[in-house]
């Protein structure tokens, strides 16, 4: 959680010395939310927060396209039910995605663990005889 913080206020800094207001007010957003919100309450709500977020990123970046002349607005498409369903299709599999890289990860820290301690018991035990 400190270290997201730190993060983004170095990005905040290069966001100004670069220019780049649309950066600096995302990153303004997301540490207001940061200390809008207990540690606790993200920790036991991430994995809403987290399809929150891609829904509303996914919604957004379908919402208007961006040429030479200045954005297109699709706000009539976007409010369609279909493109609604579409765009929490994808944020349900980013979802299932991120929780099969969770699983899969702990599972392989978890084998790694048992396999030293058993390799670390075999080896003290034959020190020993």
């Amino acid at each position: 959680m400190i270290c997201i913080l730190h993060a983004s206020s170095i990005v905040i800094l290069a966001a100004n010395f670069l220019d780049l207001p649309e950066l600096y007010f995302c990153l303004i957003l997301i540490e207001l939310i940061l200390k809008l919100f207990t540690t606790k309450f993200i920790i036991r709500h991430q994995a809403k927060l987290f399809f929150i977020a891609v829904w509303g990123h996914v919604t957004i970046l379908d919402l208007f396209y961006v040429t030479y002349a200045g954005p297109i607005f699709f706000i009539a498409e976007s409010l369609k039910p279909f493109t609604l369903f579409i765009h929490l299709i994808v944020a349900s599999l980013t979802l299932a995605f991120y929780y099969l890289l969770i699983n899969t990860m702990t599972r392989f820290s978890r084998n790694k663990k048992i396999k030293q301690s058993i390799s670390s018991n075999n080896i003290s035990k034959n020190s020993s005889s």
